[in-house]
C-alpha cells in the first residue's frame, strides 16, 4: 500500500474515483474561464455594419460552446457515481472520448476567441481561422464517438445509472457535432 501512495496511485477505490472527478473538474474549470473570456472579447467588439454579422455568428458559436460545455458537465458528474467510475479510467473509451470532446471545445475557444479580438482591432481574421485544426480535433472526435456508440449501446441494458450515462454521452456527441459543424462552413 505504500508503495502505491509512493506512485501517486490512490490508495482506496473512493479516492481514485475522487481523483478521476477532480481531474475532470479542473478541465471544466478551465474551459468555462475560457469561455467567459469569450464572452467578453465579444461584448469588446464595437457593432457595426461590418461587425454585426461576425459579432451574431460568435454569439452562436459561444452558445454553442456552453451547451456543449453543459453535457460535458452531465457527463462528468457521471463519473462520481461509483457503478459508473470504471468506465472512466484513463483507458476507457469514454474517457478518451470526453478528454477528445474537451481538447475539440479548447480548439474552437482559441479560435473564436483569436477571432474576437482580431474583430475587436479591426483586422481580417476569417482567414486566419484555423479549419484545419478544427477539422483534426473534431475527426478525432468523431472517431472516439464511434467507440463511445457500441460502449453506449450496451450501457442502455445495464439499469439506471447507465442509461443516464447512455443519455447524457448522446446529448454530448449531438452538441459536440453542432459545434463541428458551423465553426467550420464559410
Amino acid at each position: 500500500m505504500a508503495r502505491e501512495r509512493e506512485s501517486g496511485a490512490p490508495a482506496r477505490p473512493r479516492e481514485w474515483l475522487r481523483l478521476i472527478a477532480d481531474a475532470l473538474e479542473d478541465r471544466q474549470l478551465d474551459l468555462v474561464v475560457d469561455l467567459e473570456w469569450f464572452a467578453q472579447a465579444i461584448d469588446g467588439v464595437a457593432s457595426t455594419l461590418r461587425t454585426r454579422a461576425a459579432i451574431d455568428a460568435l454569439r452562436a458559436r459561444l452558445e454553442q460552446l456552453v451547451r456543449t460545455t453543459q453535457a460535458l458537465h452531465a457527463v462528468q458528474c457521471d463519473a462520481h457515481d461509483a457503478h459508473l467510475a470504471p468506465l472512466f479510467a484513463d483507458d476507457a473509451p469514454i474517457a478518451a472520448y470526453v478528454d477528445a470532446v474537451y481538447g475539440f471545445c479548447e480548439a474552437v475557444t482559441v479560435s473564436m476567441l483569436a477571432v474576437a479580438r482580431g474583430l475587436r482591432r479591426g483586422d481580417a481574421v476569417w482567414t486566419a481561422l484555423p479549419r484545419a485544426g478544427i477539422g483534426r480535433s473534431f475527426a478525432q472526435v468523431d472517431r472516439l464517438a464511434r467507440a463511445v456508440g457500441e460502449e453506449r449501446i450496451a450501457l442502455g441494458a445495464r439499469g439506471e445509472p447507465f442509461v443516464r450515462l447512455a443519455e447524457h454521452l448522446d446529448a454530448l456527441t449531438d452538441a459536440a457535432s453542432w459545434l463541428h459543424a458551423r465553426p467550420c462552413r464559410r
